[in-house]
């Protein structure tokens, strides 16, 4: 209970705290004007009461004052009008200040998170539930502000009505607790219900990325998907919709039945000021006063009710986006600083990937001296490119270490050490922004010219610009840009080698480099490598045996070990694993 209560007060500061940050003039004048319009609404009363009292009297001597009186309603509902657009304009500019701002923080926090986020489901459902909440922040602080001013109007209400139906008030009051214990009710099981179904509102949001991501438009056209993905999409969707369709009905019987109490107050009390009239207790402006006033206490107190069961619901999304920022992740930076790798040793690793039993390796040893030229070969899922992982430290070895330069891998700064590694992940993912941004992956004022020019020649990259007729400003697909470049697989591949390559690394890491390219580019690829880089670390990781017959050495893993080690000669002569891996190949 009470972690709950220092949670809720945590994030109301915290909201309070980032809207004075990201948006506060436009925060002020929306709180500013959401206190006043209550307060005007109250004075605006007791002139319709004056007004009504004045004519009712027929007194022509009161024209001049009633004149008067109806100006300043006049005035007063063009005052209102015009902080009704106040209110409007500054939360859609407060709305949209605060979603670019906690757009950057997911962006920045994202980038910063250990890549387990994005291998466990329920960490990733974490991740894609706060970009749907931006709002949640600015929602909490206007409930505290309707709150507030609602209980101002309430006090100056009820000091006024109390004078003559005091005994209303008061029920009028209790009438709407029902209503707020309802709602609290209701409110804390959509939410529980909505934090239960990330899992499935992400497969409805994959669905839908899915047909709108042309790298899938050419299956969709050829396969008779149309079937299996409505199919999917209708049964996730219709079993969320009947869940929540049962908790929200039940949330609309219960609220309307708890409604209906504060209506029967006000109706009690339209009666009695009506009779009270009638037996001259009362003038008709009375009647325009009072009721006026319970419609507004009424009013208010719905508005207090609706703000706390709004103010639950989101001190429970910003809380759950202040623990997703503050999320710590498990690969620390160490002291060292550094900023060439020489040497790298592992030493008995043994890794398995979180929340899953099997280890990918098991004791597995091996030594990489400066300017090797190492290929590392092995089945499908024998962990080469997890091995490659764990040098860049995506994850931490479960058991062993890794060394690097003398030092264990984890005394580093990592991003220091990532820095000190060129690498072509075989995923050949690549951007749809200019083609020379997709190549250096920073601001255009941070540019090597020098190493672009050497990564369009290794790659291959400059023929493809040269016969395509585009240029390095030219944008890689038409998402950004129109007059895009669609580039083909093989085309796309000398593009993400260009980008390994310009990085200049001692240590650079190809893996799978040429699964996409054609014969004649893979040859000239790697004979540009190896005559360029003759005193540079390399590691190949390739199922295209002929492209490593030149390695310095190769290293073969199976079972999580390193099982074979040699030149390509003294392999072949062994006739072990490696020879019967190559006689199948050819």
């Amino acid at each position: 209970m009470i972690n709950n209560i220092m949670n809720f007060i945590g994030s109301i500061l915290f909201s309070f705290k980032t809207l004075k940050k990201v948006s506060f003039m436009y925060s002020f004048i929306k709180n500013i004007s959401n206190i006043l319009l209550p307060i005007i609404a109250i004075f605006m009363t007791y002139l319709v009461k004056d007004i009504v009292d004045k004519l009712a009297s027929k007194d022509i001597g009161d024209l001049v004052s009633i004149t008067v009186c109806v100006l300043i309603y006049c005035t007063l509902k063009i005052i209102i009008g015009f902080l009704n657009g106040c209110i409007e304009y500054s939360t859609e500019m407060e709305s949209n200040k605060l979603r670019k701002n906690m757009g950057e923080d997911i962006i920045k926090k994202s980038l910063e998170l250990d890549i387990e986020w994005y291998d466990n489901a329920t960490l990733y459902d974490e991740l894609q539930y706060v970009q749907y909440n931006y709002n949640s922040i600015a929602n909490l602080t206007n409930g505290i502000i309707e709150i507030f001013s609602s209980i101002i109007s309430l006090a100056v209400i009820c000091i006024i009505a109390l004078d003559k139906l005091w005994i209303y008030t008061i029920i009028m009051i209790i009438s709407c607790i029902p209503s707020g214990i309802a709602k609290f009710s209701f409110t804390k099981k959509i939410y529980k219900f909505n934090i239960d179904r990330l899992s499935e509102e992400r497969k409805v949001d994959y669905i839908v990325s899915l047909v709108t991501d042309k790298n899938y438009a050419q299956d969709f056209r050829q396969y008779p998907t149309k079937s299996l993905l409505l199919s999917k999409y209708r049964i996730i969707c219709e079993l969320m919709f009947g869940e929540r369709r049962k908790i929200l009905f039940k949330k609309l019987i219960v609220s309307s039945i708890s409604l209906l109490l504060p209506e029967i107050v006000l109706l009690g009390i339209i009666l009695s000021v009506i009779f009270k009239i009638s037996r001259n207790e009362m003038t008709v402006g009375d009647f325009s006063l009072y009721v006026g006033l319970i419609s507004q206490l009424c009013g208010n107190m719905s508005r207090v009710v609706y703000s706390i069961d709004g103010i639950i619901e989101d001190s429970n999304k910003v809380s759950f986006y202040k623990q997703f920022i503050n999320k710590k992740n498990n690969v620390n930076d160490g002291f060292r600083h550094i900023k060439d790798i020489n040497t790298i040793e592992l030493k008995k690793i043994s890794f398995k990937y979180p929340f899953t039993e099997n280890y990918i390796f098991k004791n597995l040893s091996l030594h990489i001296n400066s300017g090797d030229k190492i290929a590392i070969v092995g089945e499908n899922g024998a962990g080469k490119s997890t091995m490659i992982k764990l040098l860049l430290r995506f994850y931490d070895v479960d058991e062993g270490e890794i060394v690097i330069n003398g030092f264990n891998i984890k005394e580093y700064v990592v991003g220091e050490l990532r820095s000190c590694i060129g690498i072509y992940f075989q995923n050949n993912n690549n951007y749809a922004f200019k083609i020379i941004e997709n190549i250096t992956l920073r601001e255009s004022t941070d540019i090597n010219l020098s190493n672009v020019v050497e990564a369009l020649k290794l790659s291959g990259l400059n023929k493809v610009i040269k016969n395509k007729k585009i240029s390095l400003s030219s944008y890689n697909t038409k998402l950004f840009n129109k007059d895009g470049v669609e580039l083909s697989g093989g085309e796309n591949q000398k593009l993400s080698l260009a980008r390994t390559i310009y990085m200049n690394k001692k240590l650079l890491i190809f893996d799978e480099p040429s699964a996409f390219l054609d014969a004649k580019s893979e040859y000239e690829f790697f004979k540009g490598i190896r005559n360029k880089y003759k005193d540079r670390t390399l590691i190949y990781i390739s199922h295209r045996l002929t492209n490593i017959v030149k390695s310095d050495r190769i290293v073969v893993i199976k079972n999580g070990e390193v099982i074979e080690e040699g030149f390509f000669d003294e392999l072949m002569n062994n006739k072990g694993v490696f020879y019967e891996y190559y006689g199948l190949y050819k």
